[in-house]
């Protein structure tokens, strides 16, 4: 299990509602966090020629 799903975890447990804001902040910045240290990771394998881009379909319309 990861550090956000025992946060996650959390949530459903009873907290006051102070708590369930803290914590609810504290996943937000942690994902925040991931993506960065994700994309400075693919940055790095971009520099060093080890990407590999995938090719994916997209569709605005299902996103919603």
């Amino acid at each position: 299990m990861t550090c956000l799903m025992f946060l996650e975890n959390l949530m459903v447990e009873n907290l006051s509602e102070h708590g369930f804001r803290m914590l609810s902040i504290v996943i937000s910045q942690l994902n925040s966090l991931l993506c960065m240290v994700n994309d400075i990771l693919d940055y790095q394998m971009i520099e060093e020629d080890k990407f590999v881009a995938k090719i994916q379909e997209f569709s605005p319309e299902k996103t919603l």
